[in-house]
């Protein structure tokens, strides 16, 4: 029902378009995000907003000096873009427990100082590190992990069930990573409405002017859509990297082996992109009046090679055609000279006044085909300059036609005019396409799916057997 129409083509055309393009701002902006640390500086200012605490201590700068996290650094300088669940809920029970250990002097140097561990279950533990704090929000947050966990225990299951403090710490942990994994992708979408904007208005990309160019080539639509219907049967592109992409029981290299493969893998799908849009021949980019000029004597060298042919051949074919028509003429009045006198050219050598009369008639009709193929030469020529300057009026309007290429007006004469009409529609088209792009490419592979198996519902099978 639906398969093979023009206007679901369409669609399916420009969302391709703006799959491959999102793919390629996606892959722009994890390479700024990358170098600018975007990732790592919002897991940190997002950990710090809950743990900074001015009534204890910054237990965000503790965790990250920590040596479970500290590891995970590529250099003293720089933080973690990723921090597993496991990992953290550790370092923080490590921390605080280690707030709860007895400091007194060494009895036999008073210089020294005795650090001397607490006793107990490790939720025990982890009880008096957080007793021993003053009041605080963290304080409160800490006193809930242990309620979570002591809600779940019984006394008698107490000693083998202290993994419970570390589950509720990872279940909060992980919450709190979606809310900042909501943050980060709404701070991504507006990097790639900037990105999306900027690729629009450097390449020019105008949704108008691909519609348009969709609508009139036919040709161009089945490319298109020939490469969605490979997009959809591959997979769904690379999306944003999640802390949910990494396994619970990961180390900090395979958490860390992960992401860069992510990375890889994203500017691969990249060069594809590209690749694709290249090979797609589409209305994309800026032509300069010496590319419009190239483009157009280029196009007027190869009509004026064909039409050459075609004027060179007109005084030929017509005195061809003229002097067809006069020997059809000449032969058809002989033959009735000979008819009149029943006689044919064997039996007319036989009379010689009647061979002097048809040699008489010979030579005048020879000399009445002289005049006739004059003037078939004259209208040949007459016929070739008329050509002639409809291909020059054909060569002005084709100027006139290439001149709105343009930037946003029209060359005509070597005087260029600028058009406020085509500007203001050149400008929504861009809008229109940095808009597009900064819904991510998971959004239009998704719906590139949908209308490519509605399509594929539509058509209808081949038949194997004729009857």
């Amino acid at each position: 029902m639906f398969g093979n129409l023009p206007v679901l083509d369409l669609a399916i055309s420009l969302i391709l378009i703006f799959l491959l393009l999102s793919v390629i701002a996606s892959g722009i902006a994890e390479s700024i995000q990358m170098k600018l640390k975007t990732r790592s500086k919002l897991l940190y200012n997002s950990l710090e907003k809950i743990f900074s605490d001015s009534n204890n201590k910054n237990w965000a700068d503790m965790i990250y000096r920590h040596p479970l996290v500290n590891s995970m650094k590529k250099d003293e300088t720089s933080l973690p873009s990723y921090l597993p669940s496991e990992i953290f809920a550790n370092t923080l029970i490590d921390i605080i427990i280690r707030e709860g250990y007895d400091y007194r002097r060494n009895s036999e140097d008073p210089d020294r100082i005795d650090i001397i561990p607490t006793s107990g279950t490790l939720i025990e533990k982890f009880k008096k590190g957080v007793k021993s704090l003053q009041p605080s929000d963290v304080r409160i947050l800490l006193f809930s992990f242990l309620e979570t966990s002591e809600r779940q225990l019984s006394a008698n299951e107490a000693e083998t069930n202290d993994s419970l403090l570390s589950k509720s710490i990872q279940i909060w942990y992980d919450s709190y990573m979606e809310r900042i994994a909501g943050w980060y992708k709404r701070k991504t979408q507006k990097w790639l409405l900037a990105i999306g904007l900027s690729i629009a208005v450097i390449f020019n990309i105008d949704t108008l002017t691909l519609i348009n160019h969709f609508l009139s080539d036919k040709a161009a639509r089945n490319t298109a859509v020939e490469i969605a219907i490979k997009k959809v049967e591959s997979g769904e592109p690379i999306g944003s990297f999640q802390q949910s992409s990494i396994p619970e029981n990961a180390s900090m290299d395979q958490s860390r082996q992960l992401y860069e493969q992510h990375v890889k893998n994203q500017m691969e799908a990249v060069d594809k992109a590209k690749a694709d849009l290249l090979g797609m021949n589409l209305p994309i980019g800026w032509k300069t009046r010496n590319d419009v000029k190239a483009l157009k004597f280029d196009s007027i060298r190869k009509l004026h090679e064909k039409t050459k042919i075609l004027l060179d051949s007109i005084p030929a074919i017509v005195a061809k055609q003229c002097s067809d028509s006069l020997t059809h003429q000449k032969e058809k009045t002989l033959n009735e000279f000979l008819t009149k006198y029943g006689l044919d050219l064997c039996t007319i050598e036989q009379n010689a006044e009647i061979k002097l009369k048809y040699d008489s008639l010979v030579k005048k009709q020879d000399e009445m085909l002289k005049c006739p193929l004059q003037d078939c030469q004259e209208r040949s020529a007459t016929e070739k300059n008329r050509l002639a300057a409809s291909l020059n009026l054909l060569k002005i309007q084709y100027d006139e036609g290439l001149a709105n290429k343009i930037g946003f007006g029209t060359l005509i004469g070597g005087q260029f005019n600028f058009s406020w009409g085509k500007f203001f529609m050149t400008l929504f088209g861009w809008l229109i396409t940095g808009f597009a792009i900064s819904r991510g490419s998971t959004f239009w592979f998704e719906n590139l799916s949908r209308l490519v198996n509605l399509r594929n519902a539509g058509t209808k099978p081949s038949s194997t057997t004729q009857k």
